[in-house]
Parts: C-alpha cells; sequence; structure tokens
C-alpha cells in the first residue's frame, strides 16, 4: 500500500448538532479528492471528540462517517462508527474519545474528481447547551491508500 492523499484538519472546533454536517475545523476539512475515474483505494479516519462543558444525564451517541459529495453523493459503505457518551454532570473541558473509523475499500464512481469527507453529528444536544455546553471535533483525519 502506498499513501496516495491525506488531509488532517485542526484549528477552530466543529461543534456537532443532531443534523449531519461536513467536520469543519477552521479552515481545514478531512476531506481527499481523487482524480481517477476508476480504482479502489482504502480509507481511513479518525476526529477526537472533546467535551466543552458538555452535561449530559442520560447520555447521547456520537455518529461518524465517510461521504462522496458529488459525482452521484452517498455514504461510503460500511464506513460509519458510533460512540455511546456516558453520563456527564461537572461540566468540564475533556476529550472523550479519539474516534477511527472501520478502514473501508472505497470503490470510484467512475468519474473523475471524486470527493470524500468526513461528517458527524451527534443524537442529542448537552443538557445545557444553552449554556454553552458542546460536544466538538478539534482535530480530524482522512488518509487515502492505493
Amino acid at each position: 500500500m502506498v499513501l496516495l492523499k491525506a488531509s488532517f484538519a485542526s484549528g477552530t472546533a466543529h461543534v456537532l448538532t443532531t443534523s449531519w454536517a461536513l467536520v469543519a475545523t477552521g479552515t481545514t476539512v478531512p476531506r481527499v479528492v481523487f482524480k481517477a475515474a476508476n480504482g479502489r483505494r482504502v480509507l481511513l479516519a479518525q476526529a477526537k471528540i472533546q467535551m466543552a462543558n458538555a452535561e449530559y444525564g442520560a447520555g447521547t451517541t456520537v455518529r461518524l462517517k465517510l461521504r462522496r459529495v458529488n459525482n452521484g453523493a452517498k455514504d461510503v459503505t460500511n464506513s460509519a462508527v458510533t460512540y455511546d457518551v456516558g453520563i456527564y454532570s461537572s461540566g468540564q473541558d475533556l476529550t472523550e474519545a479519539i474516534l477511527t473509523l472501520p478502514p473501508v475499500s472505497y470503490r470510484l464512481s467512475g468519474k473523475a474528481n471524486d470527493r470524500v469527507e468526513l461528517w458527524a453529528k451527534v443524537d442529542a444536544l448537552p443538557d445545557n447547551s444553552s449554556g454553552g455546553g458542546q460536544v466538538q471535533i478539534d482535530e480530524a483525519s482522512l488518509v487515502a491508500l492505493s
């Protein structure tokens, strides 16, 4: 295997909402673009989940996936991962987890310039979201091997 593409994102934290969204940390996003139209690539991705003053009385679930956003936009098969967040009552800022998505064999769409990105959401906002509690991603990466 040879490293083909790599994208590392860090900076201003991406705040998770209850809707799927591109993970955007400041001015960088975990995204790879493939110029070739055909073939297979192995995709690897991870993200650091931060609890920023978040409080949960019953916990929630963080969800991550890879998504092709052009050339017939669709989720990348077998790329999704979930993580159950426990009960938080302290409202502290801390790293909850570094989530690694399963390695996937991605088949190019048959059109040039497939664009694959890391997307995320949380099933429920923190109980104290109106007071500033957030679930965030402040670092993420997406790597393609050939």
